[in-house]
């Protein structure tokens, strides 16, 4: 049988076999994606359209879910600061993601009402966590 999925945008037609005896080859479609603009390279930006929640699990939780969730093909991890689980992410993504960096899609949020030294703060705890 010939698994396939049509072309969408961001992304390029996947097909892999999957027979009844050898389930070895067998690879996840690419999620569907949605163009979100330019880096500052001028290099396409791509967001996948399903990932993976993290909200209300502790490290422990979130390191698990990620690790099953990357394994099926997610490719995309939606955490912030105020979970206080950014640190099993990273060690998700570290130990458990096998993908290339341009393929994994990270986004993490900070509280609102922070002044500019705050943000800055904030951005550099989320990255050093992750």
């Amino acid at each position: 049988m010939i698994v396939g999925m049509v072309g969408v945008e961001g992304t390029k037609s996947a097909s892999s076999s999957l027979t009844s005896t050898n389930t070895s080859t067998w690879t996840p479609p690419i999620t569907p994606t949605k163009l979100l603009g330019m880096d500052i390279h001028g290099d396409p930006v791509y967001m996948p359209l399903i990932g993976a929640g993290t909200w209300q699990y502790n490290d422990t939780m979130a390191y698990e879910s990620l690790c099953k969730a990357f394994r099926v093909g997610y490719r995309f991890v939606d955490t912030a600061y105020g979970y206080h689980n950014q640190r099993g992410v990273g060690r998700a993504i570290h130990d458990c993601y096998d993908g290339t960096r341009d393929e994994l899609f990270i986004l993490t949020k900070i509280p609102g009402g922070l002044n500019t030294s705050q943000v800055q703060q904030a951005h550099e705890q989320n990255l050093q966590e992750l």
